[in-house]
C-alpha cells in the first residue's frame, strides 16, 4: 500500500507581531510576518511516511535518460554529489543506474522545464554550476527573503571567495513561465539540500529534478511545507533513491533581533586571539558533539577556528582571565541595500553554564554586527526551551520554523 507524505503540522494560534525597529534600513520582505510556533513546541512523531515504489518494477531504462543541455562559458559549517562529464562539443547529463557515480564536471548550466498538467502550470528549473552566476542572478528574489535565505547566500559567498571549499556542489534555481525567480536552493557536501520558500508547484517540479540529476541527496531542510511539497515531487520521479524512508531529524526556529537588550553578567567580551586556538577548537568540537550536527576532527575543527579568528567572527566571554563562553558569526551577507548577519554557534562549557555567560556573549556579537549595518538573525534548536527563552530575553523574536530531514537507506 502507498502511503501519502505527510509532515507533521505546527500548530499556529496567532500572527506575528509587526516589527517596528530594524537594526539595517530599508523594505521589510514580503513574507516575513508568518503564524507563530508555540513556546513549548509540542512532541511529535519523528518519523515520516513516504511513498514507496518497487525497485523490481523499474526496467534500467527508467534509471538512465539523456537530456541534451545549455553550453555555458564562464565559470562550513553550511553541503558528495555527483557531476556532469563532457561528450564532444556537447554538454549532456546521464542519470546513473542505481549506485552509479559520476565524475567530475565542467562549468555549466542545465535547464529543465516541466509541465504540470495538475495545476495547468510550468516551471523552469535551473541547474547552475557558477556559484557567481548563481549569487548574480538570484540577488533580488534573496533580498526579498534575506533571513530566510541567509544560509544559501552565506555559503554560496564563502565558495566565491575561496573561503570553503566542498567535494561538489548543486546550485538551484526555480523560474515560473514569466521567467521570474520564485525559489532557490543548494546542497554541498556532506550537508543536506537546502531550500527557500517557494510556491508548492515550484518545489514538486524541483524534487521532481532532483531524482533526475541528484538522487543520492542525504536529506532536506526548508519550510515545512516546502520540504514536504519537494518530497513529493521527488517520490514521482520514481528514482531508485525516491524509495528511501524521510525522517524528521530536527526542528529549528528562526529568530531575528529587534532590539538588543544587553545583559548585566560578570566579565567581558573580545575577539578570540590566534594563541587561543587550541582551546578554542576543543570548545568547537564540544559544541558540535553537543547538538549532534557533525563530528569534527582536531584538525578541522582548528582549521575552521583559525579561519574565524582571521576573519574576526568569533568572539569569547572571559572571566577572570578564563574563556567562559564562545559565539561567532557567518559571513556578513550583503544583497543590494540589505545586509544580515547570523549568530552562531554559541557555547558554554558545561561548568560554566548558568551564569548567563551565553546570554552575553550572544549580545556581544550581536553588537558587533549592528555596528555593521546588519540586520541580526540567528537559529536555535526548538526542542530546546532554555536557549529560545535566552535569546527572547536579550532582544530576539520569533520568525519562522524551519525542518531538518534525513533520507534513510533501504538496506537492512
Amino acid at each position: 500500500m502507498i502511503s501519502r507524505f505527510k509532515l507533521p503540522s505546527i500548530k499556529k494560534p496567532q500572527a506575528f507581531e509587526q516589527f517596528s525597529k530594524h537594526s539595517n534600513p530599508g523594505v521589510r520582505p514580503r513574507c516575513e510576518k508568518r503564524t507563530s510556533v508555540p513556546s513549548g513546541i509540542e512532541a511529535i512523531s519523528k518519523v515520516i511516511s513516504v511513498p514507496v515504489h518497487s525497485l523490481g518494477s523499474l526496467k534500467p531504462s527508467s534509471c538512465v535518460d539523456d537530456v541534451p543541455l545549455d553550453s555555458l562559458a564562464g565559470d562550513e559549517f553550511d553541503n558528495l554529489l555527483r557531476g556532469i562529464e563532457p561528450r564532444g562539443s556537447d554538454m549532456r547529463i546521464r542519470r546513473p543506474l542505481c549506485g552509479a557515480r559520476l565524475r567530475s564536471r565542467p562549468s555549466t548550466r542545465h535547464m529543465f522545464r516541466e509541465s504540470l498538467g495538475w495545476q495547468n502550470r510550468r516551471m523552469k528549473v535551473e541547474l547552475i554550476e557558477s556559484v557567481d552566476e548563481f549569487i548574480a542572478s538570484t540577488a533580488a528574489f534573496r533580498a526579498a527573503e534575506p533571513l530566510r535565505t541567509n544560509v544559501i547566500g552565506s555559503v554560496s559567498l564563502s565558495v566565491a571567495k575561496g573561503h570553503q571549499t566542498y567535494d561538489d556542489y548543486r546550485w538551484w534555481v526555480v523560474r515560473d513561465d514569466d521567467g521570474e525567480i520564485v525559489g532557490v536552493a543548494m546542497r554541498t557536501h556532506p550537508f543536506k539540500m537546502t531550500l527557500s520558500p517557494m510556491p508548492h508547484d515550484a518545489a514538486r517540479t524541483l524534487g521532481r529534478n532532483v531524482g533526475r540529476f541528484d538522487d543520492g541527496l542525504t536529506g532536506i531542510t526548508g519550510p515545512p511545507d516546502v520540504v514536504e511539497a519537494l518530497a513529493s515531487g521527488y517520490v514521482e520521479s520514481k528514482s531508485p533513491g525516491s524509495a528511501r524512508a524521510l525522517v524528521e531529524e530536527r526542528r529549528d526556529l528562526l529568530y531575528e533581533l529587534e532590539e538588543l537588550v544587553t545583559p548585566d553578567v560578570d566579565g567581558s567580551g573580545r575577539p578570540a586571539r590566534a594563541g587561543e586556538i587550541n582551546v578554542l577548537s576543543e570548545m568547537l568540537i564540544a559544541f558540535m558533539n553537543d547538538v549532534g550536527i557533525r563530528t569534527l576532527s582536531q584538525a578541522d575543527s582548528q582549521d575552521m577556528v583559525k579561519k574565524s579568528v582571521t576573519a574576526g567572527s568569533l568572539f569569547c566571554w572571559e572571566l577572570d582571565g578564563t574563556i567562559v563562553a564562545i559565539a561567532g558569526h557567518a559571513p556578513v551577507v550583503t544583497t543590494e541595500e540589505i545586509i544580515i548577519g547570523r549568530v552562531g554557534p554559541v557555547y558554554t562549557p558545561p561548568e560554566y553554564r548558568g551564569h548567563g555567560f551565553g546570554s552575553a556573549v550572544t549580545a556581544h556579537v550581536s553588537q558587533h554586527l549592528i555596528e555593521k549595518g546588519a540586520r541580526v538573525m540567528l537559529f536555535t534548536d526548538a526542542a530546546n526551551p532554555t536557549s529560545n527563552s535566552i535569546y527572547q530575553k536579550i532582544g530576539y523574536r520569533l520568525i519562522d520554523e524551519l525542518v531538518e530531514a534525513l533520507f534513510e537507506s533501504n538496506e537492512p
